[in-house]
């Protein structure tokens, strides 16, 4: 059963990023269905024809396989219907997740960033230059919510209002070569930002 709900999510997943409306129903109707007979079987003290007792261990397996939580082909976190809203900093996973402009796994966290639409789905990207340039390619129908990680610190910050340099040694996965910091100072003190110029988010967003 974890097996077939898996393989609805990933054809739901992928239909989704090919935008085949669809082939997305139709798997979205599955998931639920497989959700509800997990329920039903993790009910059940024993499975029918034998005495293999419904332990606790395989009831949170079998409900973790069933959550609505679904991470999307192309660097995308989905959360489908029923599931608490996507709040707080993206939930990027280092050396899993795919950037989903360039397909590259997200590896440097300095450099990481994320928009949020609404609050059901994540993309995630390597490199602040893929995140602009994928919103000028494809920008979603809902205005996004843009995150970037800090260059020199363990934290998330809002795009619009953090401070960016470029900079031939800041060297970023994908030679956009730019840098996100919490303040001006910051991001003129660093010592990767030298013969670097300042910008802003006006001057690098998607808008």
């Amino acid at each position: 059963m974890p097996g077939t709900f898996a393989f609805y999510c990933t054809e739901f997943c992928s239909a989704l990023h090919l935008g085949n409306a669809g082939v997305a129903g139709r798997q979205l109707g599955r998931i639920h269905m497989a959700g509800r007979r997990v329920s039903n079987l993790a009910a059940r003290p024993f499975v029918e024809g034998g005495t293999t007792m419904m332990t606790r261990r395989k009831f949170l397996t079998l409900s973790a396989g069933s959550a609505a939580v679904v991470v999307a082909v192309g660097g995308s976190y989905l959360l489908l219907p029923g599931s608490e809203p996507l709040t707080g900093d993206p939930r990027v996973k280092y050396g899993e997740d795919s950037c989903t402009h360039c397909t590259m796994v997200i590896s440097d966290d300095r450099f990481a960033a994320a928009w949020r639409e609404g609050t059901k789905r994540e993309r995630y990207f390597d490199d602040v230059g893929c995140m602009v340039a994928s919103f000028k390619a494809k920008p979603p129908a809902e205005t996004p919510v843009f995150f970037v990680r800090a260059f020199a610190a363990d934290a998330w910050l809002n795009a619009e209002t953090a401070a960016y340099m470029v900079a031939p040694g800041i060297k970023s996965p994908m030679s956009y070569d730019i840098a996100a910091f919490a303040s001006n100072a910051e991001a003129t003190t660093n010592s990767h930002t030298r013969d670097g110029q300042p910008q802003t988010w006006e001057g690098c967003s998607p808008a």
